[in-house]
């Protein structure tokens, strides 16, 4: 959606020029664009390309819930330049420490952009956050991606998986 660019002037507000706009999608893609070296291959390790996890002391377990953005390209269509919006959530039982906001959103976006299902999105993202936190800090940490896709399609992932039995 884009906004217009105005100019305070006193009583009234005019633009500071009719064809400047902001484009907030268009500003959130280059955002989330990889910031190191592409990866290649199916697979990304939780390498050392991804930033740290700030993590805060709390004095009792909680549950602890962050939501945020991740941006792929579409798996199926090697051609396809076109950028998927996934909607994250990365829910824990914060024991001794919680992560946190600002350095998770900017763990996502530094996810590399790349072209990859939303299952392995899911795995990807969970071993690379569990693979920055001390086991005795968190438990019980879930990855939910909910990808959007046109003609109105939601696919929704969780991992690890939910035991059936």
């Amino acid at each position: 959606m884009a906004t217009k660019v105005a100019i305070k002037t006193g009583k009234n507000e005019r633009p500071a020029d009719p064809t400047a706009v902001s484009n907030r999608q268009g500003s959130q893609v280059t955002e989330c664009a990889p910031r190191t070296a592409p990866t290649t291959g199916a697979s990304h390790s939780a390498g050392a390309e991804l930033p740290e996890l700030a993590l805060f002391e709390v004095n009792r377990p909680v549950r602890v819930t962050i939501p945020a953005e991740l941006m792929s390209l579409c798996a199926e269509d090697p051609e396809s330049t076109t950028v998927s919006v996934s909607k994250v959530e990365v829910s824990f039982t914060a024991i001794t420490h919680t992560i946190g906001v600002k350095s998770f959103w900017h763990f996502v976006a530094s996810f590399p952009l790349r072209r990859a299902f939303s299952e392995q999105l899911a795995m990807e993202l969970h071993d690379a956050i569990v693979a920055r936190i001390p086991a005795e800090a968190m438990d019980d940490v879930r990855v939910r991606v909910t990808k959007y896709t046109r003609g109105s399609l939601i696919m929704v992932v969780d991992y690890p998986a939910v035991d059936g039995g």
